[in-house]
């Protein structure tokens, strides 16, 4: 799949596919880990602003997009059960 060219970086030219975010991404950890040196704070460090980063990409972007998917199709999940209360158990 063809994203186009959205950006570029260093010598490899534009950022066009998601092996050229990777590459990017690859790049900017391992000059990271070079100034800062390879340790379990800078591993633990990085893994969590990697973390960071994905939830705020699918809290900014792919929410809103999927419950604006869903309000033009339809939910898939439980549109049935939506306002129906738990079991209780009364046995207990």
């Amino acid at each position: 799949m063809d994203k186009g060219q959205i950006g570029s970086f260093g010598n490899k030219g534009q950022i066009g596919s998601f092996g050229d975010i990777n590459y990017f991404i690859s790049t900017v950890l391992e000059q990271c880990l070079k100034q800062w040196g390879t340790s379990y704070e800078t591993i633990n460090g990085l893994v969590g602003v990697l973390e960071c980063v994905k939830l705020e990409l699918y809290r900014r972007v792919a929410a809103p997009y999927e419950t604006q998917k869903m309000l033009e199709n339809g939910d898939v999940y439980f549109s049935d059960c939506r306002n129906v209360p738990p079991k209780v158990n009364d046995e207990g």
